[in-house]
């Protein structure tokens, strides 16, 4: 059993480092400059999918001023909720939803009713958010969406 351990031990050592390091700025432009012109341009794309993979959204919702406010691609969940809030301008505003990656946050809100929800793709979060304010009364609409990876917002009259 002791010479099992020490082959695992060796083998596994002999391995490169599985840890991922984030790249800096600085790093990824270096690295560009290294790369041909058709590596550069799907490098660039992997980079920034990989950097806003870990980014967040939310969505907040005042029930009486009828305002809500967004926020996107934030490094925490916390940041996000709090720029959502403030960008709804009103003391009491609530997060209806959050999401991180390329997960979608969808409102819903009509005359009667609102739903916020998010979802694996826009179009789940859309749905979830619509059922969410019909449960309560029909004819509420979607007015926003964001998230998604590159992070996305649309506002939709």
């Amino acid at each position: 059993m002791p010479t099992l351990i020490a082959l695992l031990v060796l083998i596994l050592s002999s391995l490169p480092a599985l840890a991922w390091e984030q790249e800096t700025y600085q790093q990824h432009l270096e690295k560009l400059e290294r790369e041909s012109e058709g590596d550069r341009n799907f490098y660039n794309q992997i980079w920034n999918l990989d950097r806003n993979a870990s980014r967040f959204c939310a969505i907040a919702y005042s029930k009486t001023t009828y305002q809500w406010g967004y926020s996107w691609g934030k490094q925490t969940r916390r940041q996000a909720e709090q720029e959502a809030i403030k960008r709804s301008e009103s003391k009491d505003a609530e997060i209806l939803c959050w999401s991180k990656g390329e997960w979608y946050c969808a409102l819903a809100d009509g005359p009667k009713s609102y739903g916020g929800s998010e979802g694996v793709t826009a179009a789940d979060a859309k749905a979830k958010a619509l059922k969410i304010a019909d449960d309560i009364a029909p004819g509420a609409k979607i007015v926003l969406l964001v998230g998604g990876n590159p992070p996305t917002v649309r506002i939709f009259k």
